[in-house]
């Protein structure tokens, strides 16, 4: 097995073998348990949107992206956290304007690429997304921008 797993019969063991307090993966292990067999998931609404459900497990109609952690062995990886885009930024028109919190375009403003919100809000699809919606905003700003000049 890779140095950077590892592995356990049981919750407790495997936070044990990792550094983590027993009792508090074992209570967050077992409400993410109650509410996958509750097929919803009340604190973080994972799953909710259409975007997170077409990459979820089609055979599971109610839930597909809910999966219970019961069978062992347990497994734990550490994670590194990265960026790879921002998911955020500014709202824009189509033709990449920046728009007020109430829909209005701002003057001299515009946002393409991972500067602006994504069309697919906080969810993000696969490297390389934004890479055709950057530069396609990106040009339609930069026409906008050009007739404004006119």
């Amino acid at each position: 097995m890779p140095g950077h797993l590892w592995a356990a019969s049981t919750i407790g063991g495997l936070a044990t073998l990792v550094g983590i307090d027993p009792g508090a993966l074992t209570t967050t292990v077992d409400r993410w348990n109650e509410l996958c067999h509750a097929g919803r998931d009340l604190d973080f609404s994972r799953g909710e949107n259409l975007y997170d459900r077409y990459y979820g497990d089609p055979r599971l109609e109610t839930s597909p992206n809910l999966g219970t952690i019961e069978r062992p062995p347990f497994y734990a990886s550490r994670v590194v956290s990265g960026t790879i885009g921002s998911k955020g930024g500014p709202v824009t028109t189509t033709d990449g304007q920046v728009v007020d919190g109430d829909g209005r375009p701002c003057p001299r403003s515009c946002a393409a690429g991972n500067a602006a919100a994504l069309w697919t809000a906080d969810g993000y699809p696969a490297p390389g997304t934004t890479l055709g919606i950057g530069m396609t905003f990106a040009h339609r700003a930069a026409l906008a921008a050009c007739r404004s000049l006119e």
